[in-house]
């Protein structure tokens, strides 16, 4: 369970490459923020809140444990944001405010409720079983550990599963709240020249969908565009071709807020190019 040499040279024709594979973190570059140093070169930091003797810098997961399990480097973070909030509002019993605030009256109450209602129906729905986190107090640790354990990994606020489970990444997240437009946080958008159909998403979406078909695709290639019968928008210089509904549609980039296409698609695609120009780099053809 540890990289042993090979004595093989492979290139790679990348311009980031990020590694994990358990490796130890540069200690000499953690050194040069000025975190103070043992004698082994470990960073010292009080176990109980994951504090470094810098003042308000706190060291978590491997950088202070050296290789480790996803849960242990969790319970790093709880530890420390636990401090964090301990540090910022004062000691749980301190969180309460003394002022006294508006209480909401009897329409707002009912909205409120319709609201929370929805929200969970549709959790139910999507499959997701909401569960509250507890705090220690609460219950003893045997309790508390089988009710964390419940708990969901994702924030069950969303479903970006066909993002988790694609082996290739085919399959983007775009945080789309800036635009108000969509009910959800964020859309799904599928890179077709990422994507070799192995089928994962389809199998792992809790819905009846396929999302390397169903979702909006961006094609790099005009080959492949025209291939697919799937919907999706093709980008060629500043101008754009996207099938929607077997309807096609032109236009230029600059003339993209003005033009004619439906406007949840123009929007994932306005979004793409402003917030997201690193999907459309050149694949080889």
């Amino acid at each position: 369970p540890r990289p042993v040499e090979t004595g093989e040279t492979v290139t790679l024709n990348c311009s980031a490459l990020i590694t994990a594979v358990g490796e130890t973190v540069d200690a000499r570059m953690l050194g040069s923020y000025g975190l103070p140093m043992d004698d082994q070169m470990q960073i010292s930091v009080d176990p109980k809140t994951q504090r470094s003797k810098l003042d308000g810098v706190y060291v978590i997961g491997d950088a202070e444990s050296g290789p480790s399990t996803v849960v242990r480097c969790a319970a790093s973070a709880r530890r420390a944001y636990e401090d964090i909030l301990d540090h910022l509002l004062g000691p749980d019993e301190e969180h309460h405010h003394d002022h006294e605030e508006p209480k909401p009256d009897s329409e707002e109450l009912e909205d409120l409720r319709e609201g929370e209602e929805q929200f969970f129906a549709e959790l139910r729905e999507k499959g997701y079983t909401p569960v509250a986190p507890a705090e220690r107090g609460d219950m003893d640790d045997d309790h508390l550990a089988a009710h964390e354990a419940s708990r969901c990994l994702e924030c069950s606020y969303l479903c970006n599963r066909c993002v988790d489970v694609c082996p290739n990444r085919a399959n983007i997240a775009l945080d789309v709240r800036s635009l108000g437009f969509f009910e959800d946080p964020f859309q799904i958008i599928h890179l077709d020249a990422f994507c070799n159909e192995c089928g994962n998403c389809a199998v792992f979406c809790p819905w009846e969908g396929e999302p390397y078909r169903d979702k909006l695709t961006l094609f790099s290639l005009r080959r492949d565009y025209e291939s697919s019968d799937h919907d999706g928008f093709l980008l060629e210089g500043d101008e754009l071709t996207l099938r929607v509904d077997r309807k096609e549609y032109r236009c230029r980039t600059d003339e993209l807020i003005q033009s004619s296409l439906p406007e949840s698609e123009r929007l994932i695609i306005s979004q793409v190019i402003h917030a997201y120009p690193y999907l459309l780099v050149p694949v080889e053809d």
